[in-house]
Parts: C-alpha cells; structure tokens; sequence
C-alpha cells in the first residue's frame, strides 16, 4: 500500500470514528460546537448552518449530504483532533482549549507532561535506557505492594484456618504504635497517586491499570472475607478496624483503576 493509500485509509477511520463518536456522544459535542460558534471560529458557511442545525436539534436528524458537511467541511480540516502524544480521544470539554488556547494538540494529561521539564521518558521518541530503568522501578513497585498484600492475607487467612481455641494466640499487623496505619495511609495514598498519573503510552498505560486495578480487587474480596470471617471471634478492635480500612482503600483504588481504563479505552 502506498503512502498515500494508507494516509486515505487513516483519514477514512478517523471520519468513521468522529461520526461514531458525535452519534455516541451528542451533548459533549453540542457543547463544543457551541463554544466555536460563540468564539467566531467558522468561516465556512456551510459549516456554519450545519454547526448552527446540530446545536437546535442535534445530530439525529442530519442526512447523508449534512453528515459530509460536518465532517469533512466543518469538524476535521480544523477543529478535530486526538491527541499527539497518547493518540487517544480527547474529550469534547477540553477539544477547544488543546487546539485553540494551548495548541498543542494533547489531552490534558500528556499537556501536562509535555509542559514538564525531563517528564517525556516514556514517550515514544523518549530515551531507551531511561524508558527501561523506569519500568523495571514500575515492576518492582508492583512486587512489593503485591508481596505485602500476599503477607497481610496469608495472616489473616491462617488465623481464620487455624486459630479456634481460646488458649491459641492470632498472628496480628498491628500493635500499639500506629505504625502500621501510617504503612497503610501512606501505602495506599502513593499507589492512588500513581494510578491517578500513570506515565506511558496509552497501550502500556491500560495494561499497568489492568494489572493494578486487579490486584487491589483481589485484596478487596480477600480484606473484606477475612473481616466477615473474624467478626465477634478473637479480632481485637485495632485488628478489626485495621482490616476495614485495607478493605475500603483497597476498594477506592480499584474503583479508580477501572474509572482510569474506561478513561484511556
């Protein structure tokens, strides 16, 4: 295939996903198309009366020839893009200020890497060495919430399996000093911070959200069945309060991991 071919063939994709995107989404592009409208953005006539039609009755009733109009004359010569440095979708809230206000053509978290001083490691022209260093630190991180959870539920899960005397003393994570609930806070405070500002390519980015976001599932299920499970037995307070707070950290952050992967689909 040709290089012209192929660029034909990306412009057709690219139009068959705006016209499904505007179909699947008509208040968000309403919304934009408004914001143009009102900026003095449209040149074209045609484009105009069409843009105008679109925010009276939205796109349900264009034609053939009125859909062609919006797309090829209206929208995609200037005032649609996905972003430069993800190539995902950018949302028709922040359309307007990445191509007009900031111009740079990115959804608002690659803008604010863009904009960042040394933050463009893990793009795609970024350096190999450091992209490598990075995530090996990315899977080491991953290990060692994943090995600390393992710890906390294997302790819970053999008090459950094997502690039923009264004379039998449970293994427990805290103690009287509140260091493991700064462990957990602080634990639990980082990891929503990095699964809130993952770094990477859209593909690689969803694959470590994918990884985390089931991680802290399991640990929710498994935090929450221990809880049930040690209820009224011989769970002292801290223990039982220690044990619902991993269930409901760990239950926001799955929460945000799969917010996060609808987000970058």
């Amino acid at each position: 295939m040709s290089s012209k071919d192929k660029k034909e063939s990306g412009s057709k994709m690219l139009r068959d996903k705006l016209k499904q995107r505007i179909s699947n989404e008509p208040t968000g592009c309403i919304s934009y198309l408004k914001e143009l409208v009102k900026s003095n953005r449209v040149y074209d006539g045609e484009a105009l009366e069409i843009f105008i039609y679109v925010i009276k009755n939205g796109p349900e009733p264009l034609t053939n020839i009125q859909w062609d109009i919006l797309l090829d004359k209206g929208l995609l010569p200037d005032f649609y893009v996905e972003c430069d440095r993800c190539e995902d979708p950018i949302q028709w809230s922040d359309m307007y200020q990445a191509i007009f206000i900031k111009k740079d053509y990115c959804c608002p978290y690659c803008s604010y890497l863009v904009n960042k001083k040394d933050v463009r490691l893990l793009d795609k022209g970024g350096d190999p060495l450091m992209k490598g260093l990075l995530a090996i630190g990315e899977g080491i991180i991953f290990f060692y919430v994943l090995i600390c959870l393992l710890v906390l539920n294997m302790i819970h899960f053999g008090n459950i399996l094997f502690v039923d005397m009264p004379y039998e003393e449970p293994m427990t994570v805290t103690s009287s000093s509140p260091t493991a609930f700064l462990l957990l806070f602080g634990l639990g405070s980082v990891c929503f911070l990095y699964i809130r500002y993952f770094m990477g390519r859209s593909v690689y980015r969803r694959w470590k959200v994918v990884l985390w976001g089931s991680l802290f599932a399991f640990n929710t299920l498994g935090s929450g069945f221990s809880l049930l499970m040690s209820y009224g037995l011989m769970l002292d307070h801290r223990e039982a309060v220690y044990l619902l707070l991993a269930t409901l950290i760990s239950m926001v952050l799955s929460i945000q991991a799969v917010m996060k992967y609808y987000e970058w689909k």
